[in-house]
């Protein structure tokens, strides 16, 4: 039972490696990171997120989650749409302020004058892109679900569990990261 849990691990991890969403913002992000090692903070970031989305999903938290959910939506059911609604204004808000106020500058600003500057990213701001792009895609995440369903039907200790979401996340599932921060630092070097 153990290794044919091994082997759906193996597999399904390196199948939802190949995420080319991930891919293409890595070669991106490599580009504008302050130092090339501070790349596996982003790897990191969503090898972690997709972690601990497994684990809530796993041991039953994702239930828990639902379930207080509901009962706000059952006791308070304007507060979520009322919610979604002030924040969506205001981020409108801020983003016609924002158009107007580098509209603004951009005028004052004499062609050729300034140069912009390229932004370098740092390590933590990495982690973070690394964190939000996962949970952007965990929308899109029916293999990993199905893969999570495996492995609750599975029926192991929480220990076996738990060493598999390791390997799929942190090392299967990141592991075309891995080798593309492997070849920029050895062609640097060259």
């Amino acid at each position: 039972m153990f290794l044919s849990l091994l082997g759906v691990t193996i597999g399904a991890g390196l199948v939802e490696s190949l995420n080319p969403i991930a891919i293409s913002q890595q070669f991106v992000l490599q580009s504008t990171a302050k130092s090339k090692h501070s790349i596996l903070t982003y790897i990191f970031g969503i090898g972690l997120t997709n972690f601990i989305f497994g684990l809530l999903f796993y041991f039953g938290l994702a239930q828990i989650i639902r379930n207080v959910f509901e009962s706000v939506q059952t006791n308070y059911p304007f507060l979520f749409p009322l919610t979604l609604i002030i924040i969506g204004v205001m981020l409108i808000i801020y983003c016609v302020y924002h158009y107007f106020s580098e509209r603004n500058k951009k005028a004052e600003i004499k062609d050729g004058e300034v140069e912009p500057t390229p932004k370098n990213l740092s390590a933590v701001q990495l982690f973070e892109v690394g964190v939000m792009s996962c949970l952007a895609e965990l929308t899109s995440a029916l293999p990993y679900i199905g893969y999570l369903t495996i492995l609750i039907s599975a029926d192991n200790q929480w220990t076996v569990a738990l060493v598999m979401l390791v390997l799929y996340n942190l090392v299967l599932f990141n592991l075309p990261l891995y080798i593309l921060y492997a070849v920029s630092v050895y062609n640097e070097k060259c």
